[in-house]
């Protein structure tokens, strides 16, 4: 996983629940840090080079990690798959599925779905 923000914490977590070993790095030194308690989660802080995909099987970079950074480049470069949160969750999940992502309008856009269904 790229950046240890919400979103790749909460990650790290759910993975690790179920019983993936989960490499988190982020160029900040300074990053947050998870919760002690998983063992299974490496924490890379400081670093987010190509250097972090030895060993790794799939990449989820948090969403504000550009698609031209160095790590994910080289992770596609190598046939390594990069796939989003998002992506996991629905694939995660067999229930039918209504996504609202973007910048502007989701509340909007949510209710006016919500109505509909």
């Amino acid at each position: 996983m790229v950046g240890l923000g919400r979103t790749g914490i909460a990650l790290a977590h759910y993975l690790t629940a179920r019983g993936a070993r989960v490499r988190v790095c982020d160029r900040r030194p300074d990053a947050p840090l998870p919760d002690a308690k998983d063992a299974a989660v490496e924490i890379v802080r400081g670093a987010d080079g190509p250097e972090q995909l030895a060993g790794i099987d799939l990449v989820i970079p948090s969403p504000g990690v550009p698609a031209t950074a160095p790590l994910l480049v080289a992770a596609v470069e190598r046939g390594i798959p990069v796939r989003s949160e998002i992506e996991l969750a629905a694939a995660s999940i067999s229930a039918p599925l209504v996504a609202i992502t973007g910048t502007n309008g989701k509340s909007t856009t949510t209710t006016l779905i919500g109505e509909m269904l």
